[in-house]
């Protein structure tokens, strides 16, 4: 599995720090609540695109993609409803002033079908095959949680997370 989104600039609203990721995990009758991810890598950088094309590193400002992890073998998962987080082996200091794109990538399992997502009116999600450079783009994004510090989050719905970022 190989996915890319993009976290709009306005829906962070300043600087941050991000030190993990949180996931949030939707119901697949018969599925395991935790998955093992083999070879995992993550990386995030900036964006001053709108939309996603399906070439990978051609939504990137040049320059601009970190790796943050990089795992041989991660456990990851939660039961239904509930949030699961990945620490990152290096924090990353975004800046607000570009939409940011976080990138995952994993041998074998689909991990992304276990995940809540929620319809964007662009292509905010390009998903593919782990080591090829093109993804089919998609009007969606996962339901995720970018944390400095886990101790600050309360239990809430996603409903109340989305409407924090939101810009009614």
């Amino acid at each position: 599995m190989h996915c890319l989104e993009m976290v709009l600039d306005d829906e962070i609203g300043q600087p941050y720090t991000i030190r993990s990721i949180g996931f949030r995990r939707s119901e697949i009758p018969g599925s395991e609540d935790y998955a093992t991810l083999y070879n995992l890598e993550i990386h995030a950088g900036l964006t001053d695109l709108n939309s996603l094309v399906s070439v990978y590193n051609d939504n990137y400002i040049p320059g601009s993609r970190t790796m943050l992890l990089q795992a041989d073998t991660l456990v990851v998962g939660a039961p239904v409803g509930e949030w699961y987080f990945i620490d990152l082996d290096i924090p990353y200091e975004y800046d607000n002033l570009h939409n940011l794109l976080l990138e995952f990538e994993t041998d074998g399992l689909d991990w992304e079908q276990y995940l809540y997502m929620w319809p964007t009116d662009e292509y905010r999600m390009v998903r593919g095959h782990p080591g090829v450079p093109t993804g089919y783009r998609f009007k969606r994004c996962n339901h995720m949680i970018l944390s400095d510090n886990l101790s600050e989050f309360k239990v809430c719905t996603f409903g109340t997370i989305k409407r924090m970022f939101s810009l009614d």
